[in-house]
Parts: C-alpha cells; structure tokens; sequence
C-alpha cells in the first residue's frame, strides 16, 4: 500500500510563515503541511474514497446517487484517485458497516480509509429535498431544493476535517391559462431533483478539493508577472491568487534530528490572469515582482481559490 500524505497541518511547529503587506499578513492554506514540500517536483494524486450518502432522511431524494455523483465530480477534476465502488462495497462489508453516509465515528470512518488505502474518506447525507410551487401572477415556478450534509475525515489523524452543508437549487417556470391548465413548461420531477443535487455535489466538491494544497515554482519572472506550474490541470482559474513563497532552513527535533517543517517567507501574492493547462500567468499585486529581495525563478506557490 502507498504511503499515506496527511491531508490536516499537523506541524504547528513549522507555521512560522506570515509576511505583513499593507497591514494585513498573507498566509499558506489552514491545511498546510510541510510534507506538501516533498511532492511539489513530483505530485501525486491524493487517494479519496467517497462512501455512499444516506437519504432515508429525504425520501424524494431516495433513487439519487450522491456518493457516485460526488466521486464523478472529483474524478472530473483530475486531481484525485477515487477508490472504486465495489471495493469500497466490500470493506464496508467486511466491516459489518451499513453502505451509508449515516456513520457517524470518525476515527472508525478513518480506519475504513486506512483499509482502503485513501488519505481522505468523504461521507454524509441528504437532509432534505423539497418541492415547492410560487405564484408569480403572469406564471409559477417550481423550485426544487437539495441539502447535502458533508463530512470529511482524515485518514492519518481520525479527525473530521470538513463538517459543511450545501444547497442546490432548480427553478422551472410553469405558465397556465385561467383554467390551471398549462400553456408553456413542464416539470419532470425525478429530473429536477438530479440538477438540484448536482448543484449541491459541485458546491461540496470544491470543498473536498481544497483538502489538499495545489503547489507549484515559478518557472518565470517578468517585472509583476509570473508564471507558475499551477496551471488549468491543477484547479487553476482566471481570478484565483497565488501567494508565492519559499523554504529557507529546516526546523529539526532536537532530540531525535528528525526534520519536523521549515521556515518559510512568504514573499508576494499574484492574481491568475490567464491559465493554460500546465502552467498559468499571474501578476503580483502585493509584495514585490522581480525587484531584489522579490519573486525569483524557483520559489514555491500554493493556489488559493477566488471563492475562499
């Protein structure tokens, strides 16, 4: 089995990495781990195992598929490995665990991703899907909701690591004569309750995704603008911010001599202007670009999503 990546900042100790610009201190993700450092060169794909939501809760939500739509919209993204299906089917088994998102143990939920060689076991449930009619005068809009409750657990350290909730929501408009009787629009329900909880999947995906840091160098400095590995493969969008920074001496045990993180200096941040899918083009809007003491060729980047 591969080795395991901790997907929470479990050294504390190497947090030293603020950097004042304009009254306000840029920081590395909360989920940070010096660890990350060792992968920039040679990323691997976290492994993530998605278990199936439990819906007894919302019975019109009953024939979706959250746990499949969930783990299709990760995939989607190229940066994960999905543990399949039916393997997850068969430790659950194995465990004498039911196939639902209603477990509630985190630290059993992590010992089932540990069997699954996952660093990361995705889990929950839908707690309400609804239909309702509004009257708008000249026509009606049938809206449809769907709330999905998310949990996220790390492997490594058994703690909950996200314990959020999203809504998804679809609006059909029904137009009728005086009569109740319908002049333009139609509704099929099964269908509206699928793009509800496909909005709501997509809301908790990002979540997910933002478990694990997107890290990169920048290959290229010119004046403000940069050019780092970040790029569209990566999760990189027009928008996003790069803070660029870089490892400066290496924080030891001093009992053990074990490395436990690095001292780091957070240098500038910069705006993603345009993302190709390797590599993508930012300007610094806080720190300095190519001036001494500035961005150089070979420091290091974390993205940091517009949405944060």
């Amino acid at each position: 089995m591969r080795s395991v990546r901790p997907v929470a900042a479990a050294l504390v100790a190497a947090a030293t990495v603020s950097c004042a610009f304009g009254g306000h201190a840029l920081q590395l993700p909360t989920t940070w781990d010096d660890r990350y450092l060792q992968q920039v060169d040679a990323p691997v794909r976290p492994v993530v195992a998605v278990l199936p939501f439990d819906a007894a809760g919302a019975a019109a939500a009953g024939s979706l598929s959250i746990g499949d739509m969930l783990a299709t919209s990760l995939f989607k993204m190229g940066r994960f490995e999905l543990v399949e299906r039916q393997k997850i089917s068969n430790v659950l088994s194995e465990q004498k665990l039911k196939l639902s998102g209603a477990i509630d143990d985190a630290i059993r939920v992590a010992e089932v991703g540990k069997l699954l060689g996952a660093e990361a076991v995705v889990y929950g449930a839908v707690s309400s899907a609804t239909q309702q009619r509004f009257d708008k005068f000249a026509y009606d809009v049938i809206r449809t909701e769907v709330r999905l409750d998310l949990k996220a657990a790390n492997t490594t350290t058994g703690k909950l690591v996200i314990s959020e909730s999203a809504t998804g929501r679809s609006e059909v408009k029904i137009v009728t004569d005086a009569r109740g009787g319908v002049i333009a629009g139609a509704v099929d329900t099964a269908a509206e309750f699928a793009r509800a909880a496909a909005a709501a999947v997509a809301r908790v995906a990002v979540k997910v995704s933002r478990l694990f840091p997107v890290v990169g160098r920048v290959v290229d400095v010119q004046g403000k603008q940069v050019v780092s590995t970040c790029g569209a493969a990566s999760g990189a969008n027009v928008g996003d911010v790069l803070i660029i920074f870089r490892a400066l001496t290496a924080l030891r045990n001093p009992a053990t001599g074990r490395t436990v993180g690095w001292r780091k200096q957070i240098v500038a941040a910069a705006t993603v202007r345009s993302s190709e899918q390797t590599v993508s083009t930012a300007r610094v809007f806080r720190g300095a670009g190519a001036e001494v003491g500035g961005v150089k060729v070979g420091d290091l980047v974390v993205l940091k999503p517009a949405t944060d």
